[in-house]
């Protein structure tokens, strides 16, 4: 009986066999090749033993026209490939509005018409063109490309040429061995590309480019000719960036004025500077001109790295900017009575007026204390008038904040605040990334730094200003100018219960936005009112007063938090460039 039982389960290996479904692609290679289909089990069989390769893989790519010794190799330059694409896809996902599905259609697209890869789509940000115009705005950008190739190739030659005459003077004694490894200054280089000028000799960072350069005329149109119209477009905004440009350049002090200067400076901006994030007031605030690129991109620029910060951090850009919607929210840190003119009824406006003759307005939604001004309402009959006009300015009304006395001495006429930079780490741990002291001048409602104001470093450790105070102007002052009371070494009070405060608002807002710039002031009574808050304060005065840049502190705290969101971490381009490696071939 047990004989039977085992006789009857028992099977014929190769009938198993059979009965086995085989392997859509090996039939697939099989037919193909013209194989068997053992030949080809076989052979996939040993391509994944040997070199990795998936079945599906072997059959998609047709490793069987590739021999055996050299599939290896080829699989990883497909893996690398496809490395690739998946980057150039998540680059313009990031850049643009657009789902992926959208995304990989237009590259997919892109690729089958016009046999523009993944990477070269990402790369010229060709997601900025109609689809009808690829094709042209793709042969222009190569034809550019192979332009800018040519200018490295005779800058290129004219570094070699130069250091070896500096060697050369070096050898004979006609000048010094650190002299022949100085490099060129950068605005000098990228102006001589442009130009197609031979490199001075012994150009320095001791002058201003004009010492070395033939002269230059610095209007937008002489630029546009000599640059080009791809690198500076006819636009409203190109316009507009290079008035920014022109103005913070004659706002320096510290700088001699003419358009060789203008010119050569805006021509480094525009090539090494302003596709890697950094605005036009950062080149002269940071001192770019007189900088190279390493040392440039250790600082932290405000688009740039600022577009990063956000993308990590915030998630409620609107709860900050709204300063009525701010002083709702954070009623535990506002102390100060305000009333929002566009919500209010006539009434309650009259009502806080007469309870608050001189008050403080400014707009709802407003930056850097443009529009604000007291409002000084007392022997004023028509408050009706008044009233429609602070209607009619978007304006918000709030009690002026009567300050500490120790911040009044610098300067009375304006509210002196603190603007204490926090970021609330991976670990929920709220992190002081540094402070400024503000201070306003005589006659001004406002400490803000771009509206005439000074402002000084504090050491976060101990509440006192450990350097002079900068003004936008690039000018640095020990003493208040108006009070004469010296900067550095002098306290803010109540420094332990600030920096308490803003510990505690930057961790109950951590879901909102974990980076944060708060405007901190100290009133009469000793307590810490916080005045508004920036989703994206600017890093200018952070790092340009005492021109140290912050990006490697702030990459600590942020760059776990980016990981954590299975986002990309911020890598600057630049830092390991120098004017040698950026015109080689």
């Amino acid at each position: 009986m047990i004989l039977k039982i085992l006789k009857k389960n028992e099977k014929e290996p190769s009938a198993e066999i059979e009965k086995k479904p085989v392997n859509e692609h090996v039939l697939s290679v099989a037919d193909k090749a013209g194989w068997t289909v053992e030949e080809a089990h076989r052979a996939m069989k040993a391509a994944r033993n040997e070199a990795g390769i998936k079945f599906k893989d072997y059959d998609r790519y047709n490793f069987h026209r590739i021999p055996p010794e050299e599939q290896k190799e080829k699989y990883e330059q497909i893996l690398e490939e496809k490395r690739l694409n998946k980057e150039a896809i998540d680059t313009v996902v990031d850049l643009t509005s657009k789902d992926r599905a959208e995304v990989i259609s237009d590259m997919k697209n892109a690729r089958k018409t016009h046999k523009i890869s993944y990477p070269e789509y990402a790369k010229y940000r060709l997601y900025r063109f109609p689809e009808e115009e690829i094709a042209r705005a793709y042969r222009e950008l190569l034809a550019e490309e192979e332009a800018v190739k040519a200018r490295r190739r005779f800058i290129k030659k004219q570094l070699t040429r130069s250091k070896e005459a500096h060697e050369g003077q070096a050898v004979a004694g006609m000048t010094s061995p650190a002299a022949a490894e100085r490099p060129f200054p950068a605005p000098v280089v990228a102006a001589c590309w442009y130009l197609n000028d031979p490199l001075p000799r012994n150009a320095s960072m001791e002058h201003q480019p004009s010492y070395y350069i033939r002269p230059l005329k610095g209007d937008l149109a002489s630029l546009r000719e000599m640059l080009g119209k791809k690198r500076l477009p006819d636009t409203e905004r190109t316009n507009t960036e290079y008035q920014d440009f022109v103005d913070k350049y004659e706002l320096m002090a510290t700088l001699d004025h003419n358009e060789t200067d203008l010119a050569v400076y805006y021509t480094d901006f525009l090539i090494h500077l302003k596709d890697r994030g950094f605005a036009a007031p950062d080149y002269f605030d940071f001192r770019l001109y007189e900088r190279e690129m390493p040392e440039r991109m250790e600082f932290l620029s405000d688009k740039g790295f600022m577009r990063y910060a956000k993308r990590v951090c915030i998630t409620d850009l609107d709860l900050f900017k709204s300063k009525a919607r701010f002083n709702k929210s954070f009623s535990e840190f506002v102390h100060r009575d305000w009333v929002d003119v566009n919500e209010c009824t006539k009434d309650e406006f009259i009502a806080f007026i007469r309870k608050h003759p001189v008050a403080f307005a400014k707009p709802v939604d407003g930056t850097g204390g443009w529009d604000a001004y007291i409002v000084d309402s007392r022997g004023e009959d028509d408050l009706d008038s008044l009233y429609e006009r602070l209607l009619e300015e978007r304006d918000i009304l709030e009690e002026v904040v009567a300050q500490h006395t120790d911040m009044a001495q610098m300067n009375p006429d304006s509210l002196n605040t603190i603007r204490v930079y926090s970021v609330v780490d991976v670990n929920d741990e709220p992190q002081i990334m540094g402070a400024i002291a503000r201070f306003g001048r005589k006659g001004s409602a406002v400490d803000n730094f771009h509206q005439g104001g000074m402002c000084a470093l504090v050491d976060i450790s101990t509440g006192t200003l450990c350097t002079d105070a900068l003004d936008n102007a690039g000018r640095y002052c020990a003493s208040h100018p108006d009070s004469g009371i010296k900067f550095e070494g002098f306290r803010i009070p109540q420094w332990d219960k600030l920096i308490s405060t803003v510990k505690r608002i930057a961790l109950s807002c951590k879901d909102i936005n974990r980076h944060a710039g708060w405007d901190v002031a100290i009133n009469k009574d000793g307590e810490i009112e916080i005045i508004e808050a920036n989703s994206t304060p600017n890093f200018d005065i952070l790092q340009s007063i005492d021109q140290k840049p912050k990006r490697e502190e702030y990459e600590k705290v942020l760059n776990p938090l980016a990981e954590a969101a299975g986002r990309k971490v911020y890598k600057p381009s630049g830092l390991d460039l120098d004017v040698n490696s950026m015109y080689a071939d």
